[in-house]
């Protein structure tokens, strides 16, 4: 048990309201003046020889407060029962009355020196001032200057107070928690852990945790796991606290944790030559995919107008054919995509002639046809005349725009197209339901807008597990994890991927994913320009433990060496969690087996 330390004043009621039925029981208005008192610290207090001066006064006698009890003093003690109820303490009465406009009032030590000043003043919350609701203070823990000035009083959040529990408007900043860390366990697995002032530790009943605003638990102890993460994700996490009274704190500071994808974040390796691309109409290469039906196939497009070709070439940039769309004749060919089609069987290419530098375009169109089969080796100038084609118009909800950057969801089957800005670009889609249905112009849905300047190439990943953009100097992966949205996925946090550019590429518009996902090609504009792959170096194959980029023996005496086997505590990727279920045990053995193509 302590002294008087640890007592404030936590609410005034210097000009209350009263109602016709409370006068009619003979009460006054200054009856129901009321001065609250809290235990703000972890230990009970007596009181024995404290006392309150000022406006008016009142001499404790044996009074004990326990921690973080609320009481009062009031003007009239039945006017506050009669009011308020009986749940709380009404210590006594004190002599005189508060004034309505501004006044003093002082916590005396029994030693007579002053514990707490506090002063009041009706220009402070106007609504304080006979409209019904009382001062509380900001904080029971303010600086000690600011119990005498307006910046530790605040108005209470409900009418005629909250005599005898916390205001709502008052924060008990000692258990708010502090310093929040996220440690990434693996890849459903996060540990949070926090801190409070150890004053205030008595006063905890137990802290709420939060991810992205929404409770998933709570903990007796300031250290939480959230076994319910998710793979290539990034969410934002909070705590409070809930105090012995069941009041809930502010929250803690933010803090964001990224997961990474199973096997790591997408990395590649610096780019390759893989050979000189040329003899292709004006050589001014803007749009590149990756053929799905003819491995080492790749379609180009030529960045201008009338033209009613693009062309096939090899991996080593060799020209392999010219397909041509009869009775096309483009406006700005910017970007080239490749996948399914609904309710169609085979792959297709989207040609998207969608350039606009002077913003004025009404309408801008995709020519969609099913693959051609071409030669898989160079014989000499071949010409494909595709036979059928579809021409989506396509007109943007909010004015022209000019853009660079066609993307095909292989899971959804929506459309997306990319405008080309300075230093954001808008995204916007046709939904494979709307394109299967077009009699006539579709509009285009804005989805979102993305911090990325001057957007000119864009992929998805064959399999829909990312998607990448590009301008003339770098580019940016984001992962997007099962059952995620496009939109969902490029709204976390982007990875850097390498590009060569300028001034060995003067232009770098042009950038696809390998079919088999084992990497990207780029190409720039200009004659005789390299075509590079960058090979990927993560996610991880299924099994590589030891990140040799194999699956085999070695693994297997790694993983044992330094995983958790059948123990069910959280592990990564290199600790044997292969299927991404976040331990390490005979799942992960059959997941690994099945698609890590084990290397005997």
């Amino acid at each position: 048990m302590t002294g008087w330390s640890g007592l404030v004043i936590s609410e005034i009621m210097y000009h209350p309201d009263i109602t016709t039925s409370e006068e009619a029981d003979g009460f006054r208005q200054t009856d129901f003046e009321f001065i609250e008192l809290h235990n703000s610290s972890t230990q009970s207090i007596d009181l024995n020889g404290v006392s309150l001066e000022g406006e008016v006064s009142f001499k404790f006698g044996s009074v004990v407060l326990a921690p973080d009890q609320y009481a009062v003093l009031a003007n009239k003690a039945t006017a506050i029962t009669q009011r308020y109820g009986t749940t709380f303490d009404v210590l006594g009465e004190f002599k005189g009355t508060l004034s309505n406009s501004n006044g003093d009032l002082k916590i005396m030590a029994p030693d007579g020196s002053v514990a707490l000043a506090v002063r009041y003043d009706d220009g402070w919350e106007p609504l304080t001032d006979g409209l019904g609701y009382s001062l509380v203070t900001v904080n029971s823990f303010n600086p000690l200057e600011d119990w005498t000035t307006h910046a530790g009083w605040t108005t209470s959040a409900q009418a005629k107070g909250s005599a005898g529990t916390r205001d709502l408007n008052s924060v008990d900043t000692s258990i708010v928690p502090t310093q929040l860390i996220g440690t990434v366990l693996s890849v459903r697995h996060v540990e949070l852990t926090w801190q409070v002032q150890s004053s205030a530790a008595p006063l905890v009943q137990y802290f709420k945790v939060y991810r992205d605003d929404s409770p998933i638990g709570i903990s007796l102890t300031t250290e939480f796991v959230n076994a319910t993460a998710t793979p290539a994700s990034t969410s934002t996490y909070r705590v409070s606290t809930i105090d012995l009274a069941g009041n809930e704190s502010s929250q803690s500071e933010p803090l964001q944790v990224t997961i990474a994808p199973l096997g790591g974040t997408p990395t590649f390796a610096a780019g390759s030559g893989q050979g000189g691309v040329s003899s292709l109409g004006d050589n001014e290469l803007s749009g590149l995919a990756a053929s799905r039906t003819q491995p080492g196939v790749l379609y180009v497009v030529n960045d201008g107008a009338n033209s009613d070709t693009l062309f096939a070439i090899d991996e080593g940039g060799s020209s392999l054919a010219e397909i041509r769309l009869p009775g096309v004749q483009s406006i700005d060919w910017e970007d080239i995509a490749v996948g399914p089609v609904a309710g169609r069987s085979g792959s297709f290419i989207f040609v998207g002639d969608i350039g606009d530098n002077q913003s004025k375009r009404d309408t801008i169109q995709v020519y969609r046809f099913q693959e051609p089969v071409v030669p898989l080796s160079p014989i000499g100038t071949v010409v494909v005349d595709v036979a059928s084609y579809d021409t989506l118009d396509l007109r943007y909800p909010d004015g022209a725009h000019d853009a660079e950057v066609l993307l095909v969801d292989p899971i959804t089957l929506d459309l997306f197209v990319v405008t080309k800005e300075n230093d954001q670009a808008g995204v916007y889609r046709a939904t494979s339901a709307r394109m299967a249905t077009a009699q006539s112009t579709i509009e285009l849905e804005y989805i979102a807008t993305l911090a990325f300047d001057v957007a000119s190439g864009g992929d998805i990943a064959p399999d829909g597990s990312e998607i990448i953009i590009r301008n003339e100097d770098l580019a940016q992966v984001w992962w997007r994890s099962p059952g995620q949205t496009i939109v969902d996925a490029m709204s976390t946090a982007a990875f850097l991927a390498p590009v060569i550019g300028r001034p060995t590429e003067p232009n770098g518009e042009a950038i696809a994913y390998r079919a088999d996902n084992s990497g990207y090609f780029t190409v720039s504009e200009g004659a005789f320009q390299q075509l590079y792959f960058f090979s990927r170096t993560a996610p991880r194959l299924v099994g590589d433990a030891n990140s040799d980029g194999q699956f085999n023996s070695a693994d297997l005496v790694f993983v044992f060496q330094v995983g958790h086997y059948g123990t069910g505590e959280p592990s990564m990727f290199e600790q044997g969690d292969w299927n991404g279920d976040g331990i390490f045990d005979s799942s992960d053995f059959v997941a690994a087996f099945q698609t890590g193509s084990y290397l005997a």
